[in-house]
């Protein structure tokens, strides 16, 4: 089986973390090549151009952010923005319709289902969050709807869930 390698082609200068951190999920918007990276330490996302291997710009004022995903099918992009408790949503390359949403808890990954329009924030909790037990996590669905214009128009309630570990099971087979 042959070796399959990564070749280094290059460096793309970003701004200066103005705190402590780093980056955290990054997501590709494949049509237009465009990179979006959570720049946590600036609570900002920087898009870069992997076309031109170029830092274009940062959009500020997400709090703790530690996530993007990009949907192809509909040029949508999603922020999980922990430090404020929301997700982030806005049309590819308008970056100045970004909507915020509430969820509840401290949103980390982010899942979305392109055929249902479904947004999926996992969300972790913190032990000094007094309504999250260290070991629970909670998941929230916003309701969005399926076309982009749809989605900045109209936000609905969330539906949450909570997730705890499963009890624990003692089987006498186990030694």
């Amino acid at each position: 089986m042959p070796e399959i390698g990564l070749q280094h082609l290059g460096f793309v200068q970003l701004p200066s973390h103005l705190k402590t951190g780093g980056f955290d999920h990054a997501a590709v918007h494949e049509k237009s090549g465009t990179l979006y990276v959570a720049h946590t330490a600036n609570d900002a996302v920087d898009i870069i151009d992997c076309e031109e291997d170029r830092y274009l710009r940062s959009i500020h004022g997400l709090t703790g952010v530690a996530g993007v995903l990009v949907s192809n099918d509909h040029d949508l992009v999603f922020t999980s923005n922990r430090g404020e408790k929301t997700v982030g949503f806005f049309p590819h390359g308008n970056e100045d319709k970004l909507v915020k949403i509430s969820v509840g808890g401290f949103p980390n990954g982010l899942a979305y289902d392109p055929s249902k329009g479904h947004l999926l924030a996992a969300n972790v909790s913190k032990v000094d969050d007094p309504h999250l037990s260290p070991i629970n996590s909670t998941l929230t669905f916003p309701n969005l709807h399926r076309s982009s214009q749809s989605v900045l128009r109209t936000l609905s309630e969330s539906c949450r869930a909570t997730i705890s570990p499963p009890p624990v099971r003692m089987d006498s087979t186990l030694t």
